[in-house]
């Protein structure tokens, strides 16, 4: 890490000094670096081995072993924005009371307070906050999945048929016989927002 650090602070003077050469050397021998860090690992049947031995004793309770199946270099980097992503989820959830219930909804730019619990799958059911898509209801652990399924989502609003709007507000109507598979997520999210 101090390396690192050595290295960025030499090119930052280098730049402050205005030497482009000196910059794009440094630039260079960093790439090098990294070059020579990420090399193509051979995996060995040793290391197959020792996988396959991990995972017949801890099946999926821990962490697939990973070493020797990529480079040290980018191992690290794996581990680290591991580590700090489960930080910032344990900061989230420090705000919410650990009972085991979905607490809060993001919905769209919404954050709706549940009253109740709804049968959502054991690995959401245990969540604080749960994400949810405002066009096709996909629920999900976290804001980031949800930014990455915004960008692919096909929806570009709700389901059904716009009956009426006014000003901002719009409702739509949903045939249940053309989008059954919609209907479960209403169910889900109506019944822990509004209790009904």
């Amino acid at each position: 890490m101090k390396e690192k650090k050595k290295d960025r602070d030499q090119i930052d003077d280098a730049e402050k000094k205005g030497n482009k050469e000196k910059v794009r050397e440094l630039q260079k021998k960093k790439k090098d670096q990294i070059r020579a860090a990420r090399k193509k690992v051979e995996i060995t049947s040793e290391v197959i081995e020792k996988l396959n031995d991990h995972r017949q004793l801890y099946d999926k309770a821990r962490q697939p072993l990973l070493e020797g199946l990529t480079s040290n270099y980018d191992l690290e980097l794996f581990l680290a924005a591991q580590a700090r992503a489960s930080e910032v989820m344990e900061e989230e959830l420090k705000k919410y009371p650990p009972n085991g219930q979905i607490r809060v909804i993001e919905f769209g730019r919404y954050e709706l307070d549940t009253w109740y619990s709804s049968p959502y799958p054991e690995e959401y059911a245990r969540l604080a906050k749960l994400y949810i898509c405002e066009f096709c209801l996909k629920y999900m652990k976290s804001k980031t999945i949800l930014k990455r399924h915004a960008a692919k989502c096909v929806w570009q609003h709700p389901p059904g048929d716009e009956i009426y709007r006014h000003m901002a507000i719009s409702v739509f109507e949903v045939d249940g016989q053309k989008k059954q598979n919609i209907l479960p997520k209403f169910v889900l999210t109506g019944k822990t927002v509004s209790g009904s």
